[in-house]
């Protein structure tokens, strides 16, 4: 890891440590959890069509399509600096976070595993741990996603409190 995101994790571990957690806060991060929830859910519901429309015609002749492969992934892109970042604080997370997308997911003509979307998607487990191990979370499930934003990931929970679910982006690409 470089000097950079070193620095940018203990400060984001800083604001981890400061966030709480209010019952206005927890609907907040409840309502964000859904909306990414039903947003990786809808996109793999998108890339599964796509790939029966494929699958269906490579079975009618068209072997030029054989060699497909779509892929599909979630983004976080705001055109505002997050209230609780400064402009050198963004500066550093955009620089240090090196990646477009939280989450990607593939299909191809291979037939998918009866466990794909639960695979694919992580939801074999429910993400209450760690920052999201909190008693006001309870009997709530929590996507991968969220973890993969707020803990394992550039952002903070009070980062997670100015995101506006606009700036989510799903983006399914095809490759053949």
């Amino acid at each position: 890891m470089n000097s950079d995101m070193d620095m940018f994790m203990l400060l984001n571990r800083k604001l981890q440590h400061c966030f709480h957690w209010t019952p206005e806060n927890s609907r907040k991060i409840l309502a964000l959890n859904d909306y990414l929830f039903n947003l990786e859910n809808r996109m793999y519901d998108e890339m599964l069509s796509m790939k029966n429309d494929y699958d269906r015609l490579i079975e009618e002749g068209n072997g030029s399509l054989d060699g497909y492969e779509i892929t599909g992934s979630i983004s976080y892109r705001s055109s505002a600096l997050l209230k609780t970042a400064d402009q050198e604080t963004s500066e550093l997370l955009y620089k240090c976070v090196g990646f477009d997308s939280f989450l990607t997911i593939r299909m191809s003509l291979d037939d998918l595993p009866t466990d794909h979307r639960r695979d694919s998607l992580m939801t074999s487990l429910n993400w209450n741990i760690e920052a999201f191990d909190q008693s006001c979370l309870d009997g709530h499930y929590i996507c991968y996603l969220m973890h993969e934003l707020f803990v394992d990931g550039p952002y903070s929970l009070t980062d997670a409190l100015y995101m506006k679910p606009e700036d989510f982006h799903e983006k399914i690409e095809v490759g053949v």
